[in-house]
Protein backbone atom coordinates (compact mmCIF):
# COMPACT_ATOMS: atom_id res chain seq x y z
CA UNK A 1 0.00 0.00 0.00
CA UNK A 2 0.93 3.27 -0.89
CA UNK A 3 1.09 6.67 1.72
CA UNK A 4 1.78 10.31 2.06
CA UNK A 5 5.97 10.27 2.75
CA UNK A 6 5.57 13.81 4.60
CA UNK A 7 2.16 13.25 6.92
CA UNK A 8 2.24 9.57 6.93
CA UNK A 9 -1.51 8.49 6.15
CA UNK A 10 -2.84 6.30 3.86
CA UNK A 11 -3.34 7.20 0.62
CA UNK A 12 -7.10 5.36 0.36
CA UNK A 13 -7.75 7.08 3.51
CA UNK A 14 -7.38 10.53 2.23
CA UNK A 15 -9.47 10.86 -0.39
CA UNK A 16 -13.30 9.18 0.12
CA UNK A 17 -14.43 6.58 -2.16
CA UNK A 18 -16.25 8.47 -4.91
CA UNK A 19 -19.24 7.27 -7.44
CA UNK A 20 -20.01 8.02 -11.48
CA UNK A 21 -22.86 9.96 -11.53
CA UNK A 22 -24.32 12.17 -14.02
CA UNK A 23 -22.28 15.42 -13.66
CA UNK A 24 -19.02 12.87 -14.43
CA UNK A 25 -21.14 11.99 -17.46
CA UNK A 26 -22.33 15.64 -18.34
CA UNK A 27 -18.02 16.70 -17.60
CA UNK A 28 -17.30 13.67 -20.35
CA UNK A 29 -19.31 14.59 -22.98
CA UNK A 30 -17.60 18.73 -22.95
CA UNK A 31 -14.34 16.56 -23.45
CA UNK A 32 -12.53 16.81 -26.37
CA UNK A 33 -12.97 13.02 -27.51
CA UNK A 34 -10.82 10.92 -30.12
CA UNK A 35 -13.85 11.14 -32.30
CA UNK A 36 -13.98 15.06 -32.60
CA UNK A 37 -10.93 14.56 -34.69
CA UNK A 38 -10.82 13.69 -38.57
CA UNK A 39 -10.32 10.31 -38.49
CA UNK A 40 -9.29 9.67 -42.16
CA UNK A 41 -6.63 12.32 -41.57
CA UNK A 42 -3.12 10.19 -41.71
CA UNK A 43 -1.36 9.21 -38.01
CA UNK A 44 2.08 9.85 -37.20
CA UNK A 45 3.88 6.70 -37.29
CA UNK A 46 5.20 6.90 -33.28
CA UNK A 47 4.19 8.29 -29.84
CA UNK A 48 7.61 10.54 -30.33
CA UNK A 49 7.18 12.06 -33.35
CA UNK A 50 3.50 12.57 -32.51
CA UNK A 51 4.48 14.15 -29.37
CA UNK A 52 7.22 16.21 -31.07
CA UNK A 53 4.60 17.63 -33.81
CA UNK A 54 2.40 19.05 -31.01
CA UNK A 55 5.09 20.29 -29.23
CA UNK A 56 6.99 22.16 -31.67
CA UNK A 57 3.40 23.66 -32.88
CA UNK A 58 1.97 25.13 -30.07
CA UNK A 59 -0.60 26.69 -31.37
CA UNK A 60 -2.54 24.00 -32.83
CA UNK A 61 -4.55 21.29 -31.32
CA UNK A 62 -2.86 18.22 -33.42
CA UNK A 63 -2.98 16.06 -30.16
CA UNK A 64 -2.06 15.87 -26.63
CA UNK A 65 1.08 13.85 -25.18
CA UNK A 66 2.26 12.96 -21.81
CA UNK A 67 6.08 11.79 -21.67
CA UNK A 68 6.89 10.57 -17.42
CA UNK A 69 9.46 8.84 -15.80
CA UNK A 70 9.51 7.73 -12.14
CA UNK A 71 11.83 9.19 -9.91
CA UNK A 72 12.40 6.58 -6.97
CA UNK A 73 14.26 7.14 -3.71
CA UNK A 74 15.54 3.83 -2.10
CA UNK A 75 18.41 3.44 0.65
CA UNK A 76 19.84 7.17 0.09
CA UNK A 77 20.30 6.86 -3.05
CA UNK A 78 17.64 8.56 -6.61
CA UNK A 79 16.88 6.73 -9.43
CA UNK A 80 15.25 7.62 -12.71
CA UNK A 81 13.15 4.43 -13.77
CA UNK A 82 9.49 3.37 -15.12
CA UNK A 83 6.68 1.27 -14.05
CA UNK A 84 8.39 -1.88 -14.30
CA UNK A 85 10.45 -1.95 -11.37
CA UNK A 86 9.51 -4.21 -8.52
CA UNK A 87 8.99 -1.41 -5.45
CA UNK A 88 10.15 -2.70 -1.82
CA UNK A 89 8.52 -1.24 1.50
CA UNK A 90 10.24 2.41 2.22
CA UNK A 91 10.39 3.14 -1.15
CA UNK A 92 9.49 6.73 -2.27
CA UNK A 93 8.36 7.62 -5.80
CA UNK A 94 7.19 10.87 -7.65
CA UNK A 95 6.39 10.81 -11.15
CA UNK A 96 8.36 13.46 -13.76
CA UNK A 97 5.51 14.71 -16.33
CA UNK A 98 5.87 16.36 -19.28
CA UNK A 99 3.21 17.56 -21.58
CA UNK A 100 2.97 18.71 -25.04
CA UNK A 101 0.70 21.82 -24.19
CA UNK A 102 -0.54 23.23 -21.27
CA UNK A 103 -2.88 20.59 -19.21
CA UNK A 104 -3.62 19.63 -15.33
CA UNK A 105 -2.51 16.62 -14.46
CA UNK A 106 -4.27 14.00 -12.31
CA UNK A 107 -2.61 10.77 -9.88
CA UNK A 108 -5.35 8.55 -9.27
CA UNK A 109 -5.62 5.03 -7.26
CA UNK A 110 -7.29 2.94 -9.45
CA UNK A 111 -7.22 0.00 -6.96
CA UNK A 112 -5.18 -0.36 -3.91
CA UNK A 113 -3.41 -3.25 -2.54
CA UNK A 114 -7.12 -3.20 0.15
CA UNK A 115 -9.33 -2.80 -3.12
CA UNK A 116 -10.44 0.47 -2.60
CA UNK A 117 -9.71 3.76 -5.09
CA UNK A 118 -9.27 7.65 -4.99
CA UNK A 119 -7.33 10.53 -6.11
CA UNK A 120 -3.99 11.12 -4.81
CA UNK A 121 -3.08 14.45 -6.41
CA UNK A 122 -4.14 17.48 -7.04
CA UNK A 123 -4.99 16.94 -2.78
CA UNK A 124 -4.16 19.03 0.24
CA UNK A 125 -2.03 16.84 1.54
CA UNK A 126 0.00 16.19 -1.81
CA UNK A 127 -0.43 19.50 -3.68
CA UNK A 128 -3.39 21.64 -5.11
CA UNK A 129 -1.44 22.88 -7.99
CA UNK A 130 -1.96 20.44 -10.79
CA UNK A 131 -1.45 22.50 -14.44
CA UNK A 132 1.47 21.80 -16.15
CA UNK A 133 2.80 24.10 -18.86
CA UNK A 134 3.77 23.19 -22.30
CA UNK A 135 7.40 21.21 -22.24
CA UNK A 136 8.11 21.95 -18.63
CA UNK A 137 9.42 19.59 -16.33
CA UNK A 138 6.63 18.91 -13.40
CA UNK A 139 6.92 17.29 -10.44
CA UNK A 140 3.70 15.11 -8.77
CA UNK A 141 3.15 15.22 -6.05
CA UNK A 142 4.29 18.65 -5.78
CA UNK A 143 3.96 18.81 -1.68
CA UNK A 144 4.68 15.34 -0.75
CA UNK A 145 6.14 12.07 -2.36
CA UNK A 146 4.18 8.36 -2.49
CA UNK A 147 5.74 5.82 0.12
CA UNK A 148 5.07 2.19 -0.02
CA UNK A 149 4.46 0.85 3.48
CA UNK A 150 4.91 -2.46 5.06
CA UNK A 151 1.93 -4.30 3.05
CA UNK A 152 2.83 -6.05 -0.39
CA UNK A 153 0.66 -6.72 -3.22
CA UNK A 154 -0.39 -4.58 -6.59
CA UNK A 155 -1.55 -0.84 -6.02
CA UNK A 156 -2.93 -0.58 -9.61
CA UNK A 157 -2.00 3.58 -10.21
CA UNK A 158 -3.19 5.82 -12.93
CA UNK A 159 -1.71 9.15 -14.94
CA UNK A 160 -4.14 11.24 -16.61
CA UNK A 161 -3.71 14.32 -18.27
CA UNK A 162 -6.36 17.14 -20.07
CA UNK A 163 -6.49 20.34 -21.41
CA UNK A 164 -9.52 20.89 -19.47
CA UNK A 165 -10.01 21.06 -15.21
CA UNK A 166 -12.00 17.94 -14.59
CA UNK A 167 -14.80 17.01 -11.86
CA UNK A 168 -12.70 14.75 -9.34
CA UNK A 169 -15.76 11.90 -10.09
CA UNK A 170 -14.48 11.82 -13.63
CA UNK A 171 -11.20 11.35 -12.96
CA UNK A 172 -11.73 8.21 -10.80
CA UNK A 173 -13.54 6.63 -13.20
CA UNK A 174 -12.49 7.68 -16.25
CA UNK A 175 -13.85 5.15 -19.44
CA UNK A 176 -11.53 2.30 -19.39
CA UNK A 177 -11.92 2.04 -23.16
CA UNK A 178 -9.97 5.17 -23.21
CA UNK A 179 -7.49 4.55 -21.56
CA UNK A 180 -3.84 3.53 -22.26
CA UNK A 181 -3.67 0.20 -19.82
CA UNK A 182 -0.14 -2.00 -19.04
CA UNK A 183 -2.03 -4.97 -18.31
CA UNK A 184 -4.32 -4.99 -22.00
CA UNK A 185 -2.18 -5.25 -24.79
CA UNK A 186 -4.93 -3.09 -27.41
CA UNK A 187 -4.29 0.54 -27.41
CA UNK A 188 -7.36 2.80 -27.21
CA UNK A 189 -8.46 4.59 -30.27
CA UNK A 190 -6.05 7.14 -31.98
CA UNK A 191 -3.34 6.67 -28.92
CA UNK A 192 0.29 5.83 -29.83
CA UNK A 193 2.38 4.49 -26.75
CA UNK A 194 6.60 4.21 -26.12
CA UNK A 195 8.50 2.67 -22.98
CA UNK A 196 12.11 3.81 -24.13
CA UNK A 197 14.62 1.57 -22.18
CA UNK A 198 17.76 2.08 -20.63
CA UNK A 199 21.16 1.31 -23.37
CA UNK A 200 22.33 -1.36 -20.69
CA UNK A 201 18.81 -2.99 -20.52
CA UNK A 202 18.31 -2.04 -16.78
CA UNK A 203 15.85 -0.57 -15.56
CA UNK A 204 17.42 1.96 -12.82
CA UNK A 205 19.76 5.33 -13.64
CA UNK A 206 21.33 6.40 -10.84
CA UNK A 207 21.19 10.45 -10.59
CA UNK A 208 22.81 12.68 -8.67
CA UNK A 209 20.82 13.89 -5.36
CA UNK A 210 21.87 17.84 -6.77
CA UNK A 211 19.46 16.77 -9.97
CA UNK A 212 16.73 14.63 -8.36
CA UNK A 213 14.38 18.11 -7.94
CA UNK A 214 15.42 19.91 -11.20
CA UNK A 215 13.38 21.50 -13.71
CA UNK A 216 14.28 20.12 -16.81
CA UNK A 217 12.74 22.16 -19.93
CA UNK A 218 11.85 20.74 -23.19
CA UNK A 219 11.74 24.02 -25.00
CA UNK A 220 14.42 26.94 -23.97
CA UNK A 221 15.22 28.88 -26.28
CA UNK A 222 14.92 26.50 -29.03
CA UNK A 223 12.79 26.44 -31.96
CA UNK A 224 11.20 24.77 -35.27
CA UNK A 225 13.97 21.78 -36.57
CA UNK A 226 16.47 22.57 -33.05
CA UNK A 227 13.44 22.44 -30.45
CA UNK A 228 12.10 19.16 -32.65
CA UNK A 229 16.13 17.39 -32.15
CA UNK A 230 16.54 18.24 -28.52
CA UNK A 231 13.17 17.76 -27.50
CA UNK A 232 13.36 13.65 -28.85
CA UNK A 233 16.83 13.38 -27.84
CA UNK A 234 15.19 14.02 -24.36
CA UNK A 235 12.32 12.11 -24.56
CA UNK A 236 14.79 9.20 -25.64
CA UNK A 237 16.90 9.30 -22.79
CA UNK A 238 16.09 5.59 -20.65
CA UNK A 239 12.77 4.57 -19.29
CA UNK A 240 10.81 7.57 -20.44
CA UNK A 241 7.15 6.97 -21.28
CA UNK A 242 5.71 8.66 -24.02
CA UNK A 243 1.68 8.54 -24.44
CA UNK A 244 0.24 10.68 -27.41
CA UNK A 245 -3.97 10.54 -27.73
CA UNK A 246 -6.18 12.73 -30.00
CA UNK A 247 -8.79 13.28 -27.84
CA UNK A 248 -8.53 16.19 -25.22
CA UNK A 249 -7.28 13.75 -22.35
CA UNK A 250 -4.53 11.16 -22.33
CA UNK A 251 -5.20 8.28 -19.51
CA UNK A 252 -2.56 6.15 -18.59
CA UNK A 253 -3.14 2.78 -15.90
CA UNK A 254 -0.39 0.74 -14.95
CA UNK A 255 0.32 -1.91 -11.72
CA UNK A 256 3.10 -0.81 -9.45
CA UNK A 257 4.53 -4.52 -7.88
CA UNK A 258 5.26 -4.00 -4.24
CA UNK A 259 7.44 -6.97 -2.77
CA UNK A 260 7.98 -8.06 0.10
CA UNK A 261 10.27 -7.57 2.80
CA UNK A 262 13.36 -9.42 2.39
Amino acid sequence: MLRFSKVLCSLLAAAPLLTFNCLAAHSLSKLEQPKSFNSRRPYVSSARSAYLRQLVNAERKLNLGVAYFVELRRGGHVYKTNHKTKFRSGDQIRFHVFANADAYIYIVMRQGSKGTKSVLFPLAATGTNNLVKRGQDCIVPTESALQFDETPGIENVGLLLSRKKLDSELVLHYPTNLTVSFTKRKLPPHTKLSVERANSGGLLKSLPASKSGSSIDLIGKASGRQLWRTASATLRESNMVVVVSEGGVVAVDFPLVHEPSK
